[in-house]
């Protein structure tokens, strides 16, 4: 679903690539200086097959599971969603497509912006220090830790909040990170599992008392985004980003030779 055939416009006054909001979700685009190619059909089969197989309009649902691939993302629903929350003069059956250049020119003087203030949690906290947990439910007591704070801050969080309004849009993020922001990031895994005390000393870092087994010294991180981590938390959680980016760069290429593999397997395999 990656390659697909459009009808080009050639515009003087711009050297940029420009597609419709509509279709980003296919090419898996994200707004950081992507990359795109673009290839000219020469002949006539080739012509035929684009207009046919790979047209953007004849591909609207996906072939793996019947699930649309173009439909509005980000400021296009948030955009959307704030108009008809605020106004609720709107029908369904008037949102059509001429709708979306009145919601351009509302949302041009409405505005949306995140500010520092909106990411700070106004909840005052409070905490029970010196619980003794047992081993085996200490994983399940970490992410009742984070899903009870998400669910704190999101019942406390101003319902105007622009954070809020986007992630109840659906057009950006989940309330998962909205807790991350405001109450505290959670529990850092490592291999699905928590840092393991491999130091000498049973420590997972040398800035670890020996025999530390708190939750802070195996990758338990009790601040916020907006609060900012010290440094030992920073590292506990470099430590997980470090291993989706490893996974990303070795595994991409066994996926790849295995889906090869099955594809040269089958080939002789007909419906």
């Amino acid at each position: 679903m990656s390659l697909m055939a459009f009808r080009a416009r050639m515009m003087p006054d711009s050297c940029t690539i420009r597609i419709n909001p509509f279709v980003y979700p296919v090419f898996n685009a994200d707004f950081d200086g992507d990359e795109m190619n673009i290839f000219c059909a020469s002949s006539c089969p080739s012509k035929a097959e684009c207009d046919v197989l790979l047209a953007v309009d004849k591909c609207i649902l996906s072939p793996q599971n019947s699930m649309p691939t173009e439909y509005a993302i980000q400021d296009t629903i948030t955009r959307a969603f704030m108009m008809y929350k605020m106004n609720k003069l709107l029908r369904r059956s008037t949102l059509h497509d001429c709708i979306m250049r009145i919601v351009d020119c509302w949302f041009l003087e409405e505005g949306l912006s995140v500010g520092y203030d909106d990411c700070v949690n106004k909840v005052s906290p409070i905490a029970i220090e010196d619980v003794d947990i047992d081993d085996k439910n200490v994983d399940v007591v970490l992410n009742n830790i984070r899903n009870i704070s998400q669910r704190l801050v999101v019942e406390s969080v101003d319902k105007n909040n622009p954070l809020f309004t986007m992630i109840e849009s659906r057009s950006k993020r989940s309330f998962v990170n909205l807790g991350q922001i405001s109450s505290l990031v959670g529990q850092q895994w490592i291999r699905g599992k928590r840092p393991a005390r491999v130091l000498l000393g049973d420590r997972a870092l040398a800035w670890c008392s020996p025999y530390d087994s708190s939750l802070q010294g195996q990758g338990f991180i009790n601040s916020s985004y907006s609060q900012g981590l010290n440094p030992i938390e920073y590292f506990f959680h470099c430590q997980g980003g470090r291993e989706g980016l490893v996974n990303t760069g070795v595994n991409t290429s066994d996926v790849g030779y295995i889906q090869r593999r099955i594809s040269k397997s089958i080939q002789d395999v007909t419906t």
